[in-house]
């Protein structure tokens, strides 16, 4: 991997969590803000109710809705889910290639994977979403340390079986929209049955070897779907890291010139958990750089 492109994987993944906790800042009303602000500067009364899984659900409901199964939450979750099918091959393509960011065959292959993920991964991504509203709701109820790590766990398993129980209605219409090389004339019932068997059957092999340096073969379309299917997870994952780094940095600065005073947790307490996020990858792609620009 080339600096630029290296950079440019840097940049999506940062304007991603810029965007992420942005959006959520502006569409929080006054009281969740005030909750979340308690939550980071560790003013919560002893006795508190309000727990932080309430508090992101909160968080949640405010984009994509309280009715989640409905339209609305359904049209939001597409858009997220084209967001993160975005960053994603942005991601991967970056780590893949050694051309240019941005070009005429990437800026086709880019169109084309969106154009599969709102044919086909639409769904497991709104119902990676209900699951992980639902896992929401068991940690508003069990909060110590084990239970939010086994509940957490759990989320990423039933994520990954959404996904993959989706394959086996979605990698086939994929595979024959790549018109790949099997036989794909489909006369009857026969014919779609075979069809279907040879589809699932052969696209195991590209899902095992999803991880592979193709960046033009179908795996990357296979990794950007499945990595994508995680928005959801991925930023419950990110409110915690980002809010406990801010806890935990309060905590041990009391009474003292802090980072805490100079992220406005105050009046923008989300973007403030976004902020500290940036600072964190960006720490994680500086240690990383050696590495990935061998």
């Amino acid at each position: 991997m080339n600096a630029l492109n290296y950079f440019g994987s840097w940049a999506s993944i940062m304007g991603g969590t810029i965007a992420l906790f942005g959006v959520a800042e502006v569409v929080a009303n006054v009281e969740i803000k005030d909750r979340i602000k308690k939550w980071l500067s560790n003013t919560e009364p002893d006795n508190h109710e309000d727990k932080w899984a309430s508090q992101f659900a909160d968080l949640f409901d405010s984009i994509f809705g309280k009715r989640h199964l409905s339209i609305k939450c359904f049209v939001r979750s597409c858009v997220a889910s084209v967001f993160a099918v975005l960053i994603c091959w942005i991601v991967f393509h970056n780590t893949n290639s050694s051309g240019p960011i941005i070009s005429i065959k990437a800026v086709d292959t880019v169109l084309f994977i969106l154009m599969i993920s709102m044919v086909i991964n639409v769904f497991p991504d709104y119902l990676s979403l209900l699951e992980s509203r639902f896992m929401l709701n068991v940690l508003m109820k069990r909060d110590s340390k084990k239970a939010v790590s086994v509940i957490l766990f759990i989320d990423i398993i039933a994520t990954i079986a959404i996904w993959a129980s989706s394959t086996l209605i979605t990698v086939p219409i994929m595979l024959y929209m790549m018109d790949w090389p099997i036989d794909t004339t489909i006369n009857n019932m026969s014919d779609l049955l075979n069809f279907w068997i040879q589809a699932v059957s052969g696209s195991w092999n590209e899902i095992l070897n999803m991880w592979s340096d193709d960046f033009l073969g179908p795996s990357v379309a296979i990794r950007t779907l499945f990595c994508s299917t995680f928005f959801t997870s991925v930023w419950l994952w990110l409110y915690l890291i980002g809010g406990g780094v801010i806890k935990l940095w309060v905590s041990f600065n009391k009474g003292r010139i802090t980072l805490f005073s100079k992220l406005n947790i105050e009046n923008y307490p989300v973007s403030s958990i976004g902020f500290v996020l940036c600072l964190i990858i960006t720490i994680g792609f500086v240690l990383g750089a050696p590495f990935a620009l061998r």
